[in-house]
Order: structure tokens, then sequence, then C-alpha cells
């Protein structure tokens, strides 16, 4: 659990009001929609609605069926069981050991964020965030801060982060991620800072290949 100082991407702006706040995530969800047909960014996942009707799948098995290039999230929910409508860093990576003896990775390895990582993105890999707020304070319980954790796929293009996330089920460049992901915010978050990086090393064919 990351301290209550932890700096790294803080709200600036004065705490709205809730008329205010809903404006704003109406505004911030029109512009990524819009962005999304500008750029004709597809769905990754074909199934992420049935997938969450049928047993619950969320941000963490999507993320992780979108980094492991799956075809559908179905395909993932072998390697998250017992599913218990969460993922722990553990969670993810006894999913990604499964992963890996199944030949769907190479290997994973965790670790996690120190205070002032600038570079918690991987090349390829997963990032739980933490929504940092008054569950991240001294003395609360730590269990109210894993309460407010979001699990994200990443991946580095050509030098760009990209940022993939289950409820636009897009890949999506780590600016405009950053800048809709307000939306997701639980009442009274004040910025948010990723805690666990979870680095993957795609299997490679003969020649080398990711595959």
């Amino acid at each position: 659990m990351p301290p209550a100082e932890l700096p790294l991407f803080p709200n600036l702006e004065p705490a709205p009001s809730k008329v205010d706040t809903r404006v704003r995530e109406d505004m911030l969800a029109a512009e990524l929609v819009e962005y999304c047909s500008r750029f004709d960014l597809p769905a990754v996942l074909p199934d992420t609605f049935e997938a969450a009707d049928a047993w619950g799948a969320n941000c963490g098995p999507m993320s992780l069926a979108a980094v492991l290039g799956l075809p559908t999230v179905e395909a993932v929910r072998p390697l998250v069981q017992p599913f218990r409508g969460f993922m722990s860093p553990t969670d993810m990576t006894t999913a990604l050991a499964m992963a890996a003896a199944n030949g769907l990775c190479a290997r994973a390895s965790a670790c996690r964020m120190s205070v002032g990582d600038r570079d918690p993105w991987p090349m390829l890999g997963l990032v739980r965030i933490q929504w940092l707020g008054p569950w991240c304070a001294p003395g609360v319980n730590p269990r109210a801060a894993y309460r407010a954790t979001h699990w994200v796929g990443a991946r580095d293009v050509l030098g760009a982060i990209e940022i993939y996330d289950a409820t636009p089920n897009r890949w999506l460049p780590l600016e405009r991620w950053a800048r809709w992901c307000e939306t997701l915010w639980p009442k009274r978050t004040t910025g948010w800072a990723p805690v666990t990086r979870i680095d993957v090393v795609p299997r490679t064919g003969p020649k080398g290949q990711a595959t």
C-alpha cells in the first residue's frame, strides 16, 4: 500500500461538486468515444460484457487476456480460477505462471513500485493502479486501499506507452488514458499511482519473433 504522500499523479484541481463531477465525467467519456472513433481504435476483446455477466470478469482477467493476446476473455478463465471477483498481485503472478506453463508467454516477473519510481511501465505487462485517497493514510486498514485498485495492461510501442483498460476495452496512449481514468475514481480519490508492475516476456518463434 502506498503512503498517502506517494506523489505520482495527483489531481491538482479543487474538488468539484457532485453535479460538476457528473458533468466532467460525461465530458471525459464523450471525449474518449470521439477519440476512439476518430482514430478507429478497435475493441480488443469481443466478449467483455458476456464474461462479466457469466462469471464476474473485470479489470484483472480482461487486462491479462489483452496482454497475453488471447482471442477472448473466456480464454483466460482457466488461468484465474478460483476467481473471487478481484485479483491480488499474487493471483496475477500465479495466473501468469500457469500461462507460461501452457506456452502463452515465456515468463513474467513482478515488483512493487518504490516511492519516486518514474518508470513504472513495462515493455509489456500488467500494472496495478492505486487510486489515492484517505484509505491510503497511515493507520488505515490496508484492505481499504486494496479495494481501491485497478489492473491495466501496458505496452511500449516505438517508445510510447499504451494502456489497455477493460472499461473502454481499447489500447490507449498513456496521456489519453490518464485524462479519462478520472471517470473510474471512487469518491474522495485525489489521484493515482502505479503500485505493482509485472513484466511479461512473450514467447518467441524459431527466428526470435514474438508470437
